[in-house]
């Protein structure tokens, strides 16, 4: 009986410790799969990060290449605006040669004329003073012809031009003279040397005036000092026609640089007067008020064009006719340079707008081609600022206010 409850008690606590195994085991198992849920969870998670991460990367290489692919069209938009930009300036300096070519032509022909009209006289009269002074030689006595020396050495032609009632005084003046002292044909021989600058008897022409061959005398002074006057007449034309190709030359060059090079102000601006100088005497006054000041440092041939435009506007402004006031002044580190016209002045109305894109006010034809917006930008190329003060029925004053930069 006894063995029977043993065995019968064994056989429960057998069972019990087989369901606690059992029951270990499959909460081994759910904790195993709690376990396998949560690692499953976490490498998805961990893949869903990835994922994410590599769509931001790739997202973020995509942005990097369309901001590449945009810059690159942007660069390349650049170089074409630059490149049509300084086409526009240098077709508009054609344009302007164009329109100012017959001006041009005569500017150039006008000092040519002088230089031939001179040459040609002086080639006539050449040999006539050798044979005058051969004669010279042989005829007069030691005291004449030291007296005749110190009147051409003495004479100092004069340079002025006499106006008409001037000349009438001074030719009325030397007759009465020669006919005190007694010389023949007076009034010729007044207007030779008038003709030649002597506009006064000195005391070494007196001193020969009674000489039988006076007339002569004064055919030989009016023949080397004419021919002084055609010398320096030939000179001037040169120096004239010079400055005419200097300031030709000047405009139309176009440098492919982008280094900026050192400017005189005053030179890049008389080169833009040189070049319209025959428009300008037609009826503009130009009044130049240059101060010394340092040079800049900047793009000449676009500086040429800023210029160029300010100055027709203004005599456009003034219709051709009226006071041109071109200022040069050193302010502190700043080289100012301003154009004053006597014109009409800017309406008020439109003043907001004069250096807008394409804005104008002038027909077609006229102007310079460049509108101020463009000038504009030349000037901000140089960091400097461009500015204007205009009264209605008084004129208007543009103002280019360049920093000196040193290179």
């Amino acid at each position: 009986m006894a063995l029977a409850y043993s065995y019968s008690n064994l056989a429960y606590i057998a069972n019990e410790a087989w369901q606690k195994e059992r029951n270990a085991i499959i909460l081994s198992g759910v904790q195993h799969k709690v376990d396998m849920e949560k690692h499953r969870a976490v490498i998805q998670k961990s893949e869903d990060e990835v994922s994410h991460q590599k769509f931001l990367l790739y997202s973020v290489a995509i942005g990097l290449l369309i901001v590449l692919i945009a810059l690159g069209m942007f660069l390349s938009q650049q170089g074409k605006l630059k490149n049509t930009y300084t086409k526009l300036i240098q077709s508009e300096k054609m344009a302007v040669l164009g329109q100012l070519s017959a001006s041009i032509a005569h500017e150039v022909n006008t000092p040519l004329g002088a230089i031939k009209s001179s040459s040609e006289e002086s080639i006539e009269a050449f040999p006539e003073i050798l044979t005058e002074l051969s004669w010279l030689m042989h005829t007069l006595n030691k005291e004449d012809k030291k007296a005749f020396m110190e009147f051409l050495v003495t004479s100092n032609p004069a340079g002025q031009t006499l106006s008409t009632k001037e000349e009438r005084e001074i030719k009325k003046k030397i007759r009465d003279t020669f006919t005190e002292l007694g010389v023949e044909n007076n009034r010729y021989l007044a207007d030779r040397l008038v003709q030649v600058g002597i506009y006064d008897i000195q005391p070494e022409l007196a001193t020969i005036a009674g000489h039988p061959h006076f007339g002569k005398l004064m055919q030989l002074t009016y023949n080397i000092l004419n021919q002084q006057r055609s010398n320096q007449t030939i000179h001037l034309a040169v120096e004239k026609a010079s400055r005419i190709v200097k300031a030709l030359k000047t405009y139309i060059h176009t440098s492919n640089s982008d280094e900026m090079d050192t400017i005189n102000v005053r030179d890049n601006i008389e080169t833009v007067l040189t070049i319209y100088h025959n428009r300008l005497k037609q009826g503009i006054q130009v009044v130049k008020n240059y101060d010394d000041v340092q040079n800049i440092v900047g793009y000449p041939d676009k500086l040429n064009q800023v210029w160029t435009n300010l100055i027709v506007n203004a005599v456009q402004a003034m219709d051709n006719n009226g006071i041109l006031n071109i200022g040069i002044q050193q302010q502190a580190d700043y080289v100012v340079v301003s154009i004053k016209d006597s014109g009409k002045g800017i309406p008020i109305a439109i003043q907001s707008k004069i250096f807008d894109p394409f804005f104008t006010t002038k027909s077609k034809g006229e102007g310079s081609g460049l509108g101020l917006d463009i000038i504009k930008r030349i000037v901000e190329e140089h960091n400097a600022t461009i500015s204007f003060q205009s009264i209605e029925g008084e004129g208007t004053t543009f103002y280019v206010k360049i920093p000196v930069n040193k290179m």
